[in-house]
C-alpha cells in the first residue's frame, strides 16, 4: 500500500514539474516597448487573441509576453465591450486566479490519491483481520479387508477473527479410477470457530467394511479412495468464504492422502 502511495506521490511531483516546464515554455523574451504600443480606444483591429483556445488563454497571464498580448487585446475594446463575451473571459483573468486554479487541480489530484490510499488501507486491514479456515491434515485409517475405515480431517482457523456460522460437509468414498466424487448436501451443525482453534471430523468410508475386492482394487490402483469436504463460513462483516478439500489415497507407494483436483479457498 505504501509502495502505491509512493508511486502516486512521484507521479504528482512529475506532473507538477511538467506543468512548470510547460509554463516556462510559454514565456517569451521581453520585447522592445515600441512593439507593444497601446492602441487608441477608438482603434479596432483583429487580434490574434480571439483565436486562442480557452485553455491556452488561461495560462497567458503567467508569461510576460502573454500578459502583454492580453493587455493589447483588451485595450482594443471599449469598457462596455470588455464586459461582453468572449472579451470578459480574457480581460478579467488575473494571475492569482490562474495559480488558484492550478493549486485546486493539484489539490484535487492529491486528495484523490489519499482517498485511493485510504480505501486500499481499509481493504488491507479487513483482509488482515478476517478468519481463515483450512485443513491442517487429512488422514485415513489403515485399509484392511473386512474392517470399517474412516478418514480424519483436522481444520483450523488461522485468521484473526471468528469464523461465524461455520459448517462443513464431508465424505469418504471408493470410486473407480477416473470417476470424480461429488459432495452430498449433508452438513454438520453450524458453529463459530475462533482464531487458533482446531476442529476434527471423521468421515466414514461409505459402504461399510471394505470388501476384499475393493481392498485388492485399491492396492492395484484400479479404484481410488477419496476423502473430500467443503467448509463454508462468514466473517464479522457478513462476507461469505469457503474452502474445498479434495484428497485421495496415494496407493502402496505413497500410503497417505494427497491433494487431487480443486483445492481452493477464498
Amino acid at each position: 500500500m505504501f509502495a502505491d502511495w509512493a508511486k502516486f506521490a512521484g507521479f504528482s511531483a512529475i506532473l507538477a514539474i511538467a506543468m512548470a516546464v510547460g509554463i516556462l515554455a510559454l514565456q517569451e523574451p521581453p520585447k522592445p516597448a515600441q512593439e507593444y504600443q497601446r492602441p487608441q480606444p477608438s482603434e479596432t483591429h483583429p487580434n490574434s487573441a480571439t483565436n486562442w483556445t480557452p485553455w491556452l488563454a488561461i495560462f497567458k497571464p503567467l508569461t510576460s509576453g502573454g500578459l502583454q498580448e492580453i493587455t493589447e487585446y483588451c485595450n482594443s475594446y471599449s469598457d462596455s465591450e470588455k464586459k461582453q463575451w468572449p472579451q470578459s473571459h480574457y480581460c478579467e483573468v488575473k494571475v492569482t486566479d490562474v495559480w488558484l486554479a492550478i493549486f485546486t487541480g493539484l489539490l484535487f489530484l492529491v486528495t484523490g490519491g489519499l482517498g485511493v490510499a485510504t480505501i486500499k488501507l481499509w481493504n488491507a486491514t479487513v483482509e488482515n483481520e478476517r478468519p481463515w479456515v483450512g485443513p491442517l491434515t487429512t488422514n485415513l485409517d489403515q485399509i484392511i479387508a473386512g474392517h470399517r475405515s474412516r478418514g480424519t480431517i483436522v481444520i483450523k482457523n488461522t485468521g484473526r477473527s471468528p469464523a461465524l456460522k461455520m459448517r462443513i460437509t464431508h465424505r469418504g468414498i471408493i470410486l473407480n479410477r477416473g470417476e470424480i466424487p461429488a459432495l452430498l448436501d449433508v452438513w454438520e451443525v453450524p458453529k463459530a470457530l475462533f482464531p487458533g482453534v482446531q476442529d476434527e471430523y471423521h468421515p466414514p468410508i461409505e459402504g461399510g467394511p471394505i470388501s476384499h475386492d475393493d481392498a485388492a482394487a485399491l492396492l492395484a490402483g484400479t479404484k481410488v479412495l477419496w476423502i473430500i469436504a467443503r467448509i463454508e463460513y462468514f466473517d464479522r462483516d457478513g462476507n461469505f468464504h469457503h474452502t474445498n478439500i479434495r484428497t485421495r489415497w496415494g496407493g502402496m507407494d505413497r500410503p497417505v492422502m494427497v491433494p487431487e483436483g480443486e483445492n481452493d479457498a477464498n
